[in-house]
């Protein structure tokens, strides 16, 4: 009996660690708890809120998703030192106006398998120096697209739910009647001690597909490159977020602080190092 014991606590010790509380895939679903729903429907107003102000133009027709396009251009062409032996940005290319024509959803259907489907599953990385665990949902899709109350003009064409560290939250393609094409949104609601009841902040953000698991995501102050980097080795594959922090003065995006990388693997035993480097945003003056 006790051999059995001690053979039922070494197997027990080789399972993955248990799940975070379950956030519904499909929040909208008549099953799911109407706190989920609501939290669901007020981080996607907001976050579709932000979308529009990140087009909306000023009064000498800039916008900051054009200015951020922008700054993006130039953080890919400039941290390659940085990130010298890491994961790189280079596959994140894309011109500003580019940029700004997928925030406003015109001539691009995503494919919502293609941008999310690599990020399920299990991650486990570290934020700094603090240990985080990633768990992503499976993709739904909404064939029709969802309508209705709470959801104003939006159609929602697929829904994935997700933990991210110390919050959970809901990542989105979506369309309305006036866009040419679909758009992403996400909203990351952060707790204590992992209890979905204790919210402490809320980050809407707005979303870029750049080609398959690879995305941009961008708030109000941060702006992260995320991409999964698969391996031929089972469990190996890697997910890498690069990004910044930034401030909008008048016409340029400025870097606070220092640009970031962190990296996520499949394996809870091997974290690898949050890693930090200096970058400017700052034009180049032309000689004279």
């Amino acid at each position: 009996m006790y051999m059995l014991v001690v053979l039922i606590a070494l197997i027990c010790l080789n399972d993955d660690p248990p799940s975070l509380p379950a956030i519904p895939a499909d929040p909208l679903a008549k099953s799911v708890k109407p706190r989920y729903r609501e939290r669901f429907l007020q981080g996607l107003g907001e976050a579709e809120a932000f979308r529009r102000e990140l087009i909306r133009r000023d009064s000498q027709g800039r916008t900051t998703a054009r200015l951020l396009g922008e700054a993006v251009v130039r953080f890919r062409e400039r941290a390659a030192p940085g990130l010298a032996g890491r994961p790189g940005v280079g596959g994140f290319a894309m011109t500003p106006e580019v940029f700004e024509a997928r925030i406003r959803g015109d001539g691009q259907n995503i494919d919502p398998g293609a941008a999310f489907g690599s990020f399920e599953g299990r991650w486990y990385g570290l934020w700094r120096d603090n240990p985080v665990d990633h768990e992503w949902s499976r993709v739904m899709t909404h064939n029709p697209p969802a309508t209705g109350a709470g959801l104003g003009e939006l159609q929602l064409l697929a829904t994935q739910s997700a933990w991210v560290g110390d919050g959970f939250g809901w990542n989105v393609v979506a369309a309305t009647g006036r866009s040419r094409g679909s758009f992403m949104l996400g909203t990351v609601y952060h707790v204590e001690g992992a209890d979905p009841d204790r919210i402490r902040l809320h980050r809407p953000h707005v979303g870029i597909e750049v080609g398959t698991g690879r995305l941009i995501w961008i708030t109000s102050r941060e702006v992260f490159l995320e991409e999964v980097l698969p391996s031929s080795l089972p469990g190996k594959a890697r997910y890498a977020i690069t990004g910044f922090r930034y401030t909008r003065r008048e016409e340029k995006i400025e870097i606070e602080g220092e640009a970031f990388q962190a990296v996520y693997g499949r394996d809870p035993d091997h974290r690898p190092a949050w890693h930090s480097f200096p970058i400017s945003l700052a034009e180049d003056r032309k000689p004279k």
